[in-house]
């Protein structure tokens, strides 16, 4: 029995679990989780193809309602709200005509021949995501007054001061219509202000659950990617969501000739290419499911890079292979990456849980499906079927082709235009126009503050992250003491510090802020201090406050994710349940004081050595069994393993092996960081033919992978004894 357990990546909305989260097709339609609909209304063709034409694929959508004779006053409806979208104004004329002679939808059709007739709107956009340069579409609408704000993108002319009212970048004119706020990253204070529906567009909203009570009370709507948002951002948070497919922040490439492009004869060099990220902490499924990639058969060309390439790197990668690969730890998502993928000759592996294949008309073979617990030979079994693959899918091509290009059109400005329409519709048809700036506030929000969790955006603007630390104040003393940390300037651990203890004052008994304050000891070089805090954390001394901040940015064992994954799961019961936000916390503490044990044995030796690993083996057997899936908790478990085989405990040689087999399960990436001892372990009993094969097992990972490696100390020392090429010594010696 090994202290580590198999652990398969927990999703929280898992496919026996999606299902369930609306009681009907008709309720998740009224709900506006086009996307559910799509994947499940198989059956009832009206509501899927006015799904798919609301998703944005208008082709789609028609051809599943004229396939199946639907007319209708509601198809009538969404049909005329698809060719106003597309800005074909004589179609969409046509079919509100029709639906009025139908009756059932007058009230809707004619909110919507209103808001055709308009000639122009106001709207107005806040952004810190990405370049500006992504939001020269939107300059190119036709009677869109526009107005740009940011507290980041650098432009004097829209630069918001951080704290100030978005109001204040209005000027005098028309009323607003539409204000809309791309990412939870820093929404702008005084959104209310401009008496208009405010619509967010999330790119990762799982990084901001802490600060969305407070948030969303000025928000009226959510564009969602997923049904997992369904239940994470509009249930959870009472604020009603849309499913619509719109990457803002991405160039995506225009579809054309998709048959020739597959029918092209040229050998391809790869069988299978992945590129993205893979151990950034909101990452973590893809060690589990990408990263085992190097365990495919060898007679398979296989890539596996972590990080983003420039355009023309990236795309000349994709033409030189048969298969892509896109996973997601999201439930029934869409993605980008199909685009990508199909436009270059190459078929999309997506885990059977991904909505993609869902967005279209029909079923199209070039969406092969891969089962997250048989990641390696379903995959196998695909790449082996290429040709058949192929010409399977030839026969659709130009249909697929129809539909992506509808769905994404290769016009900036049109995009765009599809974009500002939609949420419109939204706003002024289905939700009638009303917005949350009409009524007073059910509760006093305080919003004088910006909400920001990642602090490390404003390093090179001191002027701003000055601004925030300011005006972050109680209860938010984790976010100000976090705050200082953003730019490190002369006397920012004294400001930290005092952050702390300001909190403290008015809350001692707050885990957040006790948690931070050890943290805190521990980087100034109080190591007993910060046990001592930790040991009171992880026995259950201190509160967790609603929506406690952790400290990431201070946080070297890595807890965000998981911190953000419980929170989340306490709050939704339609989620899969797991452990506690509060079990995940006092577990971290575990694995600080682990790791400061370690740290210690690691400058000892003898009795005081074993003492110290003993110590650190202790804590963590306890940190996993509360949380199992605490990664950093299994690696540190090697770890003190490992020191007590090398200081003369030879029983501790299995041991350290069985646990090393699980990790690497867990983790794909453990074979390579841990690689040295496990090497050094077989040595030791001269088991020379097993140490090879764990060799050899790297020597594949690194012929077929690109990944940021995490090596501890132990690492570094064992395979330069044994010369083991790993990636990161360089690094490591330079340190």
């Amino acid at each position: 029995m090994t202290t580590i357990k198999k652990t398969p990546f927990p999703l929280r909305l898992p496919e026996n679990r999606l299902q369930a989260i609306h009681p009907s097709l008709d309720a998740a339609f009224e709900a506006h989780d086009y996307l559910y609909v799509a994947r499940y209304g198989e059956d009832r063709p009206e509501l899927r193809g006015c799904s798919l034409i609301l998703l944005g694929n208008r082709v789609g959508g028609e051809l599943v309602l004229d396939r199946h004779n639907v007319h209708t006053a509601r198809s009538c409806l969404y049909r005329a709200f698809g060719a106003w979208r597309d800005d074909d104004l004589g179609e969409a004329e046509r079919q509100i005509a029709e639906g009025l002679k139908l009756k059932g939808e007058a009230k809707r059709l004619k909110r919507l021949q209103d808001l055709i007739a308009r000639q122009t709107c106001r709207v107005v956009i806040h952004t810190d995501f990405g370049r500006p340069d992504r939001l020269r579409g939107f300059y190119q609408i036709p009677g869109i007054d526009l107005i740009i704000s940011s507290h980041m993108l650098g432009d004097p002319a829209t630069t918001l001061p951080m704290g100030q009212s978005l109001a204040s970048m209005v000027p005098p004119g028309p009323p607003v219509d539409l204000v809309l706020v791309d990412d939870f990253k820093m929404v702008p204070v005084g959104l209310r202000d401009l008496g208009a529906p405010v619509v967010v567009n999330p790119h990762d909203h799982e990084w901001y659950y802490e600060i969305l009570d407070e948030l969303m009370p000025e928000v009226d709507l959510v564009v969602n990617l997923s049904s997992w948002e369904e239940v994470e951002l509009n249930r959870a948070f009472g604020v009603p969501g849309t499913s619509f497919y719109y990457i803002m922040s991405l160039l995506i490439p225009q579809i054309s000739g998709l048959k020739e492009v597959y029918e092209d004869p040229r050998r391809r060099q790869l069988d299978l290419v992945f590129t993205g990220g893979i151990t950034h902490d909101f990452y973590r499924d893809k060690r589990q499911r990408i990263a085992p990639l190097a365990r495919l058969d060898p007679a398979f060309q296989v890539r596996v890079i972590e990080g983003y390439l420039n355009h023309d790197e990236f795309y000349g990668l994709l033409r030189e292979t048969r298969f892509t690969i896109h996973s997601a730890r999201t439930t029934n998502s869409m993605t980008t990456r199909s685009f990508e993928s199909l436009a270059t000759g190459t078929f999309q592996l997506v885990e059977e849980e991904n909505g993609v294949p869902y967005i279209f008309s029909q079923k199209f073979e070039c969406f092969p499906v891969f089962r997250l617990s048989h990641v390696v030979e379903d995959i196998e079994r695909h790449l082996a079927d290429y040709e058949g693959m192929r010409e399977r899918f030839l026969p659709q091509a130009a249909q697929l082709e129809k539909e992506l290009n509808d769905l994404m059109p290769d016009d900036e400005g049109r995009r765009a235009l599809r974009f500002v329409r939609q949420l419109m519709f939204m706003t002024q048809v289905e939700m009638e126009g009303r917005k949350k700036a009409d009524a007073p506030l059910a509760a006093p929000v305080q919003r004088d503050w910006v909400g920001i969790t990642e602090p490390w955006h404003l390093s090179n603007r001191p002027d701003q992250s000055q601004r925030v630390f300011e005006r972050t104040r109680s209860p938010h003393w984790v976010r100000r003491a976090v705050m200082s940390t953003a730019t490190r300037t002369d006397g920012w651990g004294q400001r930290l510090h005092e952050a702390i203890l300001q909190g403290l004052a008015e809350f001692p008994n707050s885990l957040g802020l006790n948690y931070t304050l050890a943290l805190y000891l521990r980087l100034v070089g109080h190591p007993d201090r910060a046990d001592e805090l930790f040991k009171r954390i992880s026995e259950g001394e201190f509160v967790l406050e609603p929506n406690e901040t952790f400290p990431g940015q201070m946080d070297n064992v890595n807890g965000l994710y998981w911190v953000a994954d419980a929170k989340i799961r306490d709050r939704c019961p339609a989620l899969a349940p797991y452990v506690s936000e509060d079990a995940v916390w006092r577990s971290y503490a575990l694995n600080q004081r682990a790791d400061m044990a370690i740290t210690r044995a690691s400058s000892l030796g003898g009795n005081d050595a074993v003492a110290e690993y003993s110590r650190a083996l202790a804590l963590l057997e306890t940190s996993l069994d509360r949380f199992p899936a605490n990664e950093s908790a299994q690696r540190l478990y090697l770890r003190a393993a490992f020191g007590m085989c090398v200081n003369g405990l030879d029983e501790w040689r299995d041991v350290f092996m069985a646990n090393f087999d699980v990790a690497v399960e867990n983790d794909y990436t453990v074979l390579h960081d841990f690689a040295p001892l496990a090497v050094q372990v077989l040595m030791s009993r001269h088991k020379v033919a097993e140490a090879q094969q764990v060799i050899d097992r790297v020597g594949q990972y690194l012929a077929r992978t690109v990944i940021t490696p995490s090596l501890c100390p132990e690492a570094v020392h064992w395979a330069r004894i044994f010369g083991l090429p790993l990636r990161g010594l360089d690094a490591a010696r330079a340190a």
